[in-house]
């Protein structure tokens, strides 16, 4: 295989997972800083999933690991073409430098960097947190995975590809968690949650940010003695509400909140039944169907 083969399955992967309507090869656009044409070897543009997003690709077929100055001037084209994420594909992978550049230390700018298998993993995220018969049908958002461990806590956890979760609490302070609350006397709308969990909860000396955006509610935390703002954001689902717990820190805390938004709005409401509940199974192992009924 050469770099022309590798290429193509790039975009042969990017028209399955996007469509072949929004997926154009060698694209120039003019930066805004250089005042040149930067050649981009994919662009994926106008998202149904996400209306406006734009991502770049650049495929690297080297013979060697992608080190960090190669990382650098990926980060430094998508900055004067004004777009917001990258990602870079290369067979050969990437230095530990160069992962740790892609990850860190950009407000606005967003970069995965990952093989061509690990990326059509990655393409295809999707988990079914549940509590009972309630779930949700969830996708990570960009560079992110959702992790169905809810380590007691939650339905799951959400954190950066590439990471633990323990690394990125720890070292990152960079994650969210889902929840349901199921409605009953004491909170039967977004609302009554609020007053329920301010009432509840949260600490006398934080300071409460609450707003609408569109179909979801967000409410912003901060306490002075917490490591990272808390951000939360709500969904009614009829039945249920369904939240997302963002921590993070302030620098970035703008651009998480888009995924936490994402996540939340992507979020497909469904019912998970045992179909062999109530029936007697001779067999030594038991085989358990479980059904999604979707709401929508």
């Amino acid at each position: 295989m050469d770099w022309k083969e590798y290429e193509s399955i790039v975009i042969d992967e990017c028209e399955r997972v996007y469509g072949r309507s929004h997926v154009r090869r060698n694209v120039f656009i003019k930066g805004v800083f250089s005042g040149t044409k930067r050649q981009i070897d994919i662009l994926v543009d106008d998202i149904e999933r996400a209306p406006g997003d734009k991502i770049v690709y650049e495929v690297k077929y080297y013979a060697r690991k992608i080190n960090i100055k190669i990382v650098e001037a990926f980060i430094s084209m998508l900055k004067d073409v004004g777009i917001e994420k990258g990602v870079m594909v290369s067979e050969k992978g990437f230095s530990k430098a160069a992962i740790r550049r892609a990850h860190v230390g950009e407000e606005s700018i967003e970069v995965d960097i990952l093989s061509l298998g690990e990326w059509q993993q990655s393409h295809s995220p999707l988990a079914i947190p549940y509590a009972g018969e309630n779930a949700l049908i969830v996708s990570s958002p960009f560079g992110w995975i959702v992790d169905c461990d809810g380590r007691g806590f939650s339905l799951a956890t959400l954190y950066q590809r590439g990471v633990t979760f323990e690394y990125a609490v720890e070292k990152l302070r960079e994650w969210m968690y889902l929840s349901f609350w199921r409605k009953d006397a004491d909170a039967k709308t977004i609302k009554d949650l609020l007053g329920l969990q301010k009432e509840k909860s949260l600490p006398e000396d934080a300071f409460v940010q609450v707003y609408e955006d569109g179909d979801v509610t967000v409410r912003k935390v901060f306490v002075p003695w917490y490591p990272t703002p808390e951000v939360t954001v709500f969904r009614d689902f009829g039945e249920y509400i369904g939240f997302a717990v963002l921590f993070c820190p302030e620098p970035v805390l703008a651009r998480d909140l888009k995924k936490a938004i994402l996540v939340m709005r992507r979020a497909i409401p469904a019912c998970i039944r045992d179909e062999t509940k109530g029936r007697e199974d001779k067999e030594s192992q038991r085989v358990i169907k479980v059904s999604i009924e979707s709401h929508q």
